[in-house]
C-alpha cells in the first residue's frame, strides 16, 4: 500500500498515523491521540495535506538524528557550568539529582507532562524552594540543548515553579548579638568566627562576599571595602565603621583573604557553617542562619530611621522590591508621611480686614453676582446663600424648569468659604 492511515491501541487510548511514499521510501508519521481530539477524519485530512506538499515540492524529510540521552546532555552541561557558573558547586549537586531522575530517558522524550510529574514527586521529598532551584537548573540546561541544536522545542518552557514565600526576615536583638559573640569567642577551633560575625553584622555582606574578601579590596585606612564578586555581578562599595576597622586591625594576615587559616588557606563555607551552628546552639539561638546576619544589619538600619533607598544601596539590591521586606520595621516613617498629608490639608488662617484687627466691627458680606461664561445668570450670592435675581419688575412665579436651572447653577458655583464662615452674619 503506497499511502493510507492507520491506528494503534495503547494503554492511554488510540493513536492515529499516516503512511506515504517519498523518493522511494515508505514514511510513517504520527498524527496524534484520540484523547487529544484527533479523529480518523483529521488523520485523513493530514494525509491529504502531506501528499499535497509532496506534489508541490514542499516536503523534505528531516535529517536523522542519533538518539541523545538526557545523561549525555547533563555531562555536557556540567562541563559548561564548571567554566561559566560561579555557583558551580550547587549546580553540580542539582545535576546529580536530575541525572537520577531523567538520565536514562531520551532527550526528545522529555515533555512538560513528565517534568510536571517529577516536580510533584520531588515536592514530597524536599521543600518547594528546593524544587524551584532544581527546576531552574533543568530549564537552563534544556535551553542550552536548544542552543546546541539538540532540541527543537524547549519542553519545560511552560512549567511554572511553586509559589513560595521567601520574604523571611529573622534578625537578632543587640542582646542576642552579644550572646552569639560570647559563644563564638569560646570556640577555640575557630578563632576567626568572632571577627566574621562582627563584620557581617556591621556591613551586611553575604557569606560568599565575606569569604572572598581580600586584603587588597580594602581602601586606604580601611574605611571602605570594594566587593567585586556580588550576586548581580556589579561591584559595590561598603563603608566600614570604627568597629569593623578595629576588628580588621586585630586580625592577623595569614593569606590573601581576610578570613584565613594560619597556613594561608581561605576559610570555606562548610567550615563556617559548622562553626556558626555550634555558636548558635551554645548561645541558645534557634531558627537562625548565617544569612540572617544580613537581615539583622538591614533591620536595625531601618529601625534607626535610615530610608529604604539608602538601605538598598548598602545591601546591593538591584531593585527596591527586595528591600521592601524591611519596610514594616519602620512604622514611624508611615506615621510621618500621614502627618505631612494632614498638615497639607489643614486650612490656613482666614485673613480678616484690618478694621477687625483694630477692634472695629466687621461689616456684613456684600452680595455679589456670579458671572458665568460672560453673562449674568438669574441668581446672586447673598450672605445667607443663593437667591434668584429679580428680572425687571415682574413678580411672576418661576417655572419648574427655572428652579431646576437655578439648582444646577448653585451646585456648579458654590459660594466662597468666607460667606459660610461662622459669625459672617450679624
Amino acid at each position: 500500500m503506497s499511502h493510507g492511515i492507520y491506528s494503534r491501541h495503547f494503554r492511554h487510548g488510540v493513536t492515529w498515523y499516516i503512511r506515504f511514499t517519498f523518493q522511494g521510501r515508505e514514511v510513517k508519521e504520527r498524527v496524534g491521540r484520540e484523547a487529544d481530539g484527533i479523529t480518523r477524519r483529521l488523520a485523513t485530512d493530514a494525509l491529504k495535506a502531506r501528499l499535497g506538499d509532496i506534489a508541490r515540492g514542499r516536503f523534505r524529510l528531516p535529517e536523522t538524528r542519533r538518539p541523545v540521552l538526557v545523561r549525555e546532555v547533563i555531562a555536557r552541561y556540567r562541563s559548561y557550568a564548571e567554566t561559566h557558573h560561579r555557583g558551580y558547586r550547587s549546580t553540580r549537586y542539582v545535576l546529580a539529582q536530575l541525572d537520577a531522575a531523567f538520565g536514562t530517558l531520551g532527550l526528545t522524550d522529555l515533555s512538560g507532562f513528565s517534568i510536571e510529574g517529577w516536580k510533584a514527586a520531588r515536592r514530597k521529598v524536599v521543600a518547594p524552594a528546593t524544587v524551584n532551584r532544581e527546576l531552574t537548573v533543568l530549564k537552563a540546561m534544556l535551553a542550552k540543548a536548544v542552543a546546541w541544536h539538540l532540541l527543537d522545542v524547549h519542553p519545560a518552557r511552560d512549567v511554572k515553579p511553586f509559589a513560595v514565600d521567601n520574604a523571611r526576615v529573622r534578625w537578632l536583638s543587640p542582646h542576642e548579638v552579644a550572646r552569639l559573640l560570647a559563644a563564638a569567642a569560646r570556640d577555640i577551633a575557630a578563632e576567626w568566627l568572632v571577627p566574621a560575625i562582627t563584620i557581617a553584622v556591621h556591613t551586611g555582606l553575604r557569606q560568599g562576599e565575606l569569604l572572598r574578601l581580600r586584603w587588597t579590596d580594602l581602601g586606604p585606612g580601611r574605611t571602605i571595602a570594594t566587593i567585586r564578586g556580588t550576586k548581580n555581578n556589579e561591584p559595590k562599595h561598603v563603608p566600614l565603621k570604627a568597629v569593623v576597622q578595629a576588628t580588621l586591625a586585630a586580625l592577623p594576615v595569614f593569606g590573601e583573604t581576610v578570613l584565613a587559616w594560619p597556613w594561608g588557606d581561605a576559610v570555606s563555607d562548610t567550615t563556617l557553617y559548622a562553626a556558626f551552628g555550634r555558636a548558635c546552639r551554645a548561645a541558645g539561638i534557634t531558627d537562625f542562619h548565617w544569612h540572617d546576619l544580613r537581615h539583622t544589619f538591614a533591620s536595625h538600619l531601618v529601625m534607626a530611621g535610615v530610608d529604604l533607598r539608602t538601605v538598598q544601596d548598602l545591601l546591593g539590591h538591584k531593585t527596591l522590591a527586595m528591600t521592601l521586606r524591611y519596610s514594616h520595621l519602620a512604622p514611624a516613617h508611615k506615621a510621618t508621611a500621614v502627618a505631612r498629608l494632614t498638615e497639607a490639608l489643614a486650612p490656613g488662617p482666614i485673613d480678616e480686614p484690618a478694621a477687625a484687627a483694630a477692634g472695629a466691627p466687621v461689616p456684613p458680606p456684600v452680595a455679589r453676582e456670579a458671572k458665568v461664561r460672560g453673562r449674568s445668570p438669574p441668581w446672586r450670592v447673598e450672605a445667607g446663600g443663593i437667591e434668584p435675581r429679580t428680572m425687571g419688575t415682574s413678580s411672576e412665579p418661576r417655572t419648574e424648569k427655572t428652579r431646576t436651572y437655578l439648582l444646577r447653577l448653585s451646585r456648579e458655583h458654590p459660594p466662597s468659604p468666607a460667606i459660610w464662615a461662622p459669625g459672617a452674619q450679624n
